[in-house]
């Protein structure tokens, strides 16, 4: 059986014993190095068409390699007898569904994330950026909100870092409002996309420059407040 005392997986320990709650079913995949990944699941009824069926609902699924998570799934196929499906919280794109088989998971549920800039500056230069990326642009944001957000802005990065400083006239190249910065911001929403809607004006150069700033994986959260 998997700990009781603590999680692995990096999180407040306050929440573990929420999900060892009602004594859930755990199983550990082990590896040479230790403990390769755990599953904490439960057995849920699997619908009024299939009485004497259950569906796994998992409070928590960690893998840290490949091997642990195929170990993990090669565990949940032997309740095929009886079991109907397995329900698990992942990221938009989980590389989880690489390692099943047949057309993947359905989405059951999708909780989308909010996200208010409140400082662009100080936004802008806290955000990570990819090493190695450098670029320059120019935007123009409108607030109907917060004036001190509104007007034009110079992102400058260097090597990943970013400096912010306000002015740019002629060289603005991108026009958007906050609430569209907002998700480029967190990667949720690609710049193309904006531009399709008319969320964003910009040519395919500010574009393609927006798309390299804020590349990176769509934001996500494990937990629900």
């Amino acid at each position: 059986t998997a700990s009781s005392t603590a999680p692995t997986n990096g999180g407040p320990s306050a929440f573990w014993p929420l999900e060892t709650a009602g004594s859930p079913y755990r199983y550990v995949a082990r590896s040479a190095d230790g403990i390769g990944g755990y599953l904490l699941y439960t057995h849920e009824p699997a619908g009024a068409n299939l009485p004497y069926g259950f569906e796994l609902d998992c409070r928590d699924f960690l893998w840290s390699d490949p091997s642990a998570a195929s170990a993990m799934l090669d565990f949940v196929r032997g309740h095929a007898g009886m079991g109907h499906g397995l329900r698990w919280v992942g990221p938009p794109s989980d590389p989880l569904e690489q390692l099943l088989s047949g057309l993947g998971p359905s989405i059951e549920k999708r909780l989308v994330a909010m996200c208010r800039i409140v400082n662009i500056a100080a936004a802008l230069e806290a955000r990570g950026y990819a090493d190695g990326v450098t670029a320059t642009i120019t935007i123009e944001v409108t607030d109907d909100v917060l004036s001190g957000n509104a007007g034009e802005w110079t992102v400058e990065v260097v090597d990943g870092a970013a400096s912010v400083s306000r002015g740019g006239g002629a060289n603005v190249t991108a026009r958007m409002d906050v609430r569209t910065l907002a998700p480029l911001f967190t990667g949720a929403l690609d710049p193309g996309a904006a531009a399709a809607v008319g969320r964003l004006e910009a040519d395919a150069p500010a574009i393609e420059t927006l798309r390299v700033l804020f590349s990176g994986p769509a934001p996500w959260m494990a937990e629900f407040y």
